[in-house]
């Protein structure tokens, strides 16, 4: 088993980018977690709130994304799939209770690895 350091995702611009950067799965986590971003993703959730979701996607359009799956050599299309990172990325954005989820996603043992994260601030 690799160590978290030693995972490789891709990470683009915003979802339309063609380009992106390679960095380690530590990196990634540290930059969705940093302040920076933390007001736009309180913005896009009043937007939805609201009930301005064209609003929110615009924003959120905008947004750095990564492909937690592995790297890829130009856009994120399995064409250009490149080494596997045997991370799975559960979307569930439209299951109504997170809860429900549990239910349908049968019980697996995942092996935890845990890695030093600096702290922010």
């Amino acid at each position: 088993m690799k160590l978290l350091e030693e995972i490789k995702v891709s990470v683009y611009d915003n979802v339309y980018s063609k380009n992106p950067k390679i960095m380690t799965f530590p990196e990634v986590i540290i930059m969705c977690i940093h302040p920076v971003y933390a007001s736009i993703i309180n913005t896009i959730r009043r937007f939805y709130l609201e009930g301005d979701r064209e609003a929110a996607q615009q924003i959120k359009s905008k947004l750095p994304c990564f492909t937690p799956a592995g790297t890829f050599n130009g856009a994120h299309a399995i064409k250009n799939f490149l080494v596997s990172s045997n991370i799975v990325g559960l979307d569930y954005d439209h299951v109504p209770t997170v809860w429900k989820l549990f239910n349908v996603v049968p019980k697996i043992r995942i092996p935890l690895q845990h890695s030093k994260v600096p702290q922010m601030g």
